[in-house]
């Protein structure tokens, strides 16, 4: 990744580097950004409270793969000390919201949208919780970080800690024993599947277009490597939605690339990969690999079921469905389907189904158009600015939402904080970086 131009400035970078290129860490950071962060005289630069925001940026994002209740206490933090520098200095503020109006604008129709069931439901109190922890609160950290920094560093220190935080979360993948109730499918810290498998379709297209575009040779390699592995965990994890998601979005990505011979070798180590972990599977994991292509899932199975019955929701109130915290009671006392085995289930298991039989017409439109809109931005930057950074914003979301056709993960409180965190830290670096002209090629 491209930083600094000066001379001076890119041999102390790489002196500051040699001093601690031994630890792991700092290896693992070399291969994510080249030895150019510059981090000592960078601190120099800052402020007391632009400091410990970024200082509580970067905690709340390395912990949110490990222990969420960290992360939450430093997300307050977060809240106080960007207040503290809003009221210190608002023209700042003022000159960073005019770059980034559009995604308050679209994020304010977003909340509308999913408000208005609140208004139909049976007990408003309790939608209204719903909506502010669902659909106000974890984005408000997204447009909390578009605001807090006014270059390019800060930002690639969130990400950074993110990229982290899931790699933690990875290895601890190989020591925690699963919980005898998902039959041996790896979990991470968090103990369920589908939270790891949102957190690998979040961050896997990032190292996919890093072992794609690499450059430097032993770089390219160590991130085929944390692909092949992370896909290895990933097929252990046995969440069949994430497989799908995962498999799309990388075919997507090839698509930017025109199918290179490069491109080629990635999706062998990718096929390898499911070939290695599919070895040591579970009984488990194993059978739901079946289903996959077996007719049956597609007509008799429980989601099947449970999404046919969000759809009759969906035909009783089209405009506002069943009203926001009432699903659950709906469906166990109205809409359930005589062959249902798994009576009390809560949600949906499915984004798209959730909010059509729970929020309605309302709902689903608002979805759509805060996760088209995040699409449709990344993939026309893409096209204009040609950075590649657009390309890792564009897949990882298209895969968090291919994934939530099979899972309610916005009901996932990790998962989207985490999701804001990247794409809150990936479209500020691209622009500063590209003010600078700068790219991330290398990245």
């Amino acid at each position: 990744m491209c930083c600094e131009s000066q001379n001076g400035v890119m041999q102390r970078g790489k002196r500051e580097d040699l001093n601690y290129g031994h630890s792991l860490f700092s290896t693992f950071g070399w291969i994510i950004c080249g030895n150019k962060m510059n981090l000592s005289n960078f601190f120099k630069r800052q402020n007391f409270l632009e400091s410990a925001l970024l200082l509580c940026f970067c905690l709340c994002a390395f912990f949110q793969c490990i222990q969420v209740k960290v992360s939450n206490l430093f997300q307050i933090l977060v809240y106080l000390f960007f207040v503290l520098y809003l009221i210190k200095n608002p023209q700042e503020i003022k000159t960073r919201f005019k770059r980034f109006q559009i995604f308050f604008l679209i994020y304010l129709i977003y909340a509308i949208l999913e408000f208005l069931p609140v208004l139909t439901s049976p007990d408003i109190f309790i939608a209204l919780g719903v909506w502010s922890r669902t659909y106000l609160m974890r984005g408000v950290l997204f447009l909390v970080l578009l605001l807090s920094f006014k270059n390019w560093r800060p930002y690639f220190l969130v990400f950074f800690s993110l990229v982290v935080s899931f790699s933690v979360d990875s290895i601890a993948c190989l020591f925690i024993d699963p919980l005898p109730k998902f039959g041996g499918r790896v979990t991470g810290f968090f103990g369920h599947p589908m939270v790891y498998a949102g957190f690998a379709c979040i961050v896997l297209p990032f190292f996919f277009y890093k072992a794609l575009q690499e450059n430097i040779l032993f770089k390219k390699v160590a991130c085929i490597a944390f692909c092949f592995a992370f896909l290895v965990l990933l097929v252990l994890n046995g969440t069949r939605g994430a497989w799908l998601a995962v498999g799309a979005s990388f075919i997507v990505m090839l698509l930017f690339f025109k199918f290179s011979f490069k491109s080629l070798l990635i999706v062998f180590c990718i096929a390898s990969s499911i070939g290695v972990g599919s070895l040591y599977t579970s009984e488990e994991v194993s059978s739901r690999m079946k289903t996959l292509t077996s007719s049956e899932i597609y007509l008799k199975s429980e989601r099947i079921l449970l999404w046919k019955s969000s759809y009759k929701m969906f035909q009783d109130h089209p405009f506002f469905g069943v009203g926001l915290g009432a699903y659950g009671d709906q469906y166990k006392n109205k809409y359930i389907d005589n062959n249902a085995k798994e009576r009390n289930l809560t949600r949906a298991h499915s984004n798209i189904f959730q909010l059509l039989g729970e929020s309605g017409l309302s709902g689903l439109i608002g979805y759509l158009l805060l996760f088209g809109f995040l699409l449709l931005n990344s993939f026309r930057n893409f096209t204009k600015f040609k950075q590649g950074i657009y390309v890792v914003i564009f897949v990882s979301t298209l895969c968090l939402f291919l994934q939530g056709l099979t899972e309610y993960n916005l009901g996932h409180s990790a998962v989207m904080k985490f999701y804001w965190l990247w794409v809150g830290a990936l479209f500020p670096l691209s622009l500063y970086l590209r003010n600078q002209n700068e790219n991330w090629n290398s990245l």
